[in-house]
């Protein structure tokens, strides 16, 4: 018997975490969410702030378009 999850369920689990992700950080202001995402080594609190605000900014034109 394989251990491995079929393709289907994997990709499944894996957009349910995204979207459970996405909530979360939808809930947090920019800055708070930077906090969140910061790994030692990774991009600084400030450069993930910008870029939190910059996805908002297109999420915001891309619904406002639609």
């Amino acid at each position: 018997m394989s251990d491995l999850v079929p393709r289907a369920e994997a990709i499944e689990g894996a957009a349910q975490i995204l979207a459970d992700v996405r909530a979360r950080l939808a809930t947090l202001s920019p800055r708070q969410g930077a906090e969140e995402a910061y790994v030692p080594g990774g991009p600084t609190v400030d450069e993930l702030e910008t870029r939190i605000r910059a996805l908002r900014d297109r999420s915001g034109r891309a619904s406002r378009a639609a």
